[in-house]
Parts: C-alpha cells; structure tokens; sequence
C-alpha cells in the first residue's frame, strides 16, 4: 500500500480505536485511548507485524489494571 493509505488507515484507526471509548464518558480513559491507539499504530507501521501489537497491547492491559484497578 502507498504511504498516503497507510496514513490515512492509522488516522482513521486510531480515531475509531478511541472513539469506542467515547462510551465510558470518562474524559482521562478516550484520550489514553486515542494516545495509546496512536502508539500502536506508529508500531504497527514500524514493524508491519500485527502479533507485536497483540502482545504490547495484552501487556498494557495487564498491567493497567493490576495498579490501576476500575473500582
């Protein structure tokens, strides 16, 4: 894919990546989201390897919720 379609793709992902969390009406977690959404896309881009994505993500989670647990 050419470069202004990769572009376009990591926009609109990351946009709709934190977008979904428009839901939770928590100001703090849409823009961790729309920030962590544009790091995953920037390594996605870099790498072009959707497992090290996976398991950054899974990582993230993991350990967000062990010291920040939603009460």
């Amino acid at each position: 894919m050419h470069r202004f379609g990769d572009l376009r793709g990591y926009v609109l992902g990351t946009v709709i990546y934190g977008g979904v969390h428009i839901f939770s009406l928590n100001i703090m977690l849409i823009l961790a989201a729309l920030v962590a959404g544009a790091f995953w896309g920037i390594l996605y881009l870099w790498k072009r390897d959707l497992g090290l994505v996976i398991v950054s993500h899974s990582l993230w989670s993991a350990f967000i919720f062990a010291v920040f647990p939603v009460h």
